[in-house]
């Protein structure tokens, strides 16, 4: 791939290109919609803003800022589009001449993508991706209990609350699924970890997990995926040197709790 770092050259095509190298998109689950979703491969970047979604308060940040490109994980179109209301995200995107690059399940199982970002927030040790799985598996240093991994995890993630069960072994090997990985948690006898940290948890899954006397942690869907938007930022920043990304300041967790 040719290495194109001056700012008035950079295409969005560049962009998508190089985080191909790491995140392949034909590496995307067959029911998945990455890549240049608005805008197209020779548009011009200016100044890109990195955010988790691609919702009406990043947009408004993004024309705030004069970015005109928008990098996020979760596509902002999934399925076909039967019609186009004017204050819709997608047409206000295009009203402002903003294009959107969307690296979903591709980047979670890419290395230094979502779910290594996860471990390596945990401070994992001795890391094994298994990419088909959506999993990471890794040591933490010391044996410690349910109750004190749910803090750390807590503490680690910035989580204002999570949910886990209580196992009665201590945890030593841990896996991370990044989202809604709950169903991770079925392959505990394939990978014998002691814990699971992922969210969107079901009541089965958590029903199995304290039979199973595994500490199943639901750290919230935003806490285990936004992990991985500074580290793309950085990668981004050291390959493009010319261009300036920004990580968004208003993408954060839609729910609060009491």
């Amino acid at each position: 791939m040719t290495d194109v770092t001056k700012a008035d050259m950079i295409t969005v095509k560049n962009i998508s290109d190089y985080i191909e190298t790491f995140a392949p998109i034909n590496t995307k689950e067959e029911w998945d919609n990455c890549g240049i979703l608005i805008g197209n491969k020779n548009f011009k970047v200016q100044k890109a803003i990195l955010a988790l979604d691609i919702t009406k308060g990043v947009i408004d940040e993004a024309i705030s800022k004069s970015c005109n490109l928008i990098i996020s994980h979760h596509p902002i179109i999934f399925d076909s589009i039967k019609n186009i209301d004017f204050d819709s995200n997608v047409a206000r995107l295009i009203e402002n001449k903003i294009a959107a690059l969307c690296m979903h399940t591709n980047l979670d199982k890419a290395k230094d993508g979502v779910n290594d970002c996860l471990a390596f927030a945990l401070e994992l040790k001795n890391q094994k991706r298994i990419p088909e799985e959506f999993l990471v598996t890794g040591e933490i240093s010391a044996d410690i209990n349910s109750v004190t991994f749910a803090k750390y995890t807590a503490s680690k993630l910035n989580a204002e609350n999570l949910r886990y069960t209580v196992s009665e072994k201590p945890i030593k090997l841990v896996a991370v699924s990044s989202g809604a990985g709950a169903d991770t948690v079925f392959l505990n006898n394939k990978y014998g970890f002691d814990a699971l940290v992922t969210s969107d948890i079901k009541h089965h899954q958590f029903l199995y997990a304290k039979e199973h006397d595994i500490c199943l942690i639901d750290a919230g869907h935003f806490n285990t995926e936004n992990v991985v938007i500074p580290v793309l930022k950085n990668k981004l920043c050291d390959h493009f040197p010319d261009v300036e990304f920004i990580c968004s300041k208003t993408s954060d967790c839609p729910y609060k709790y009491i």
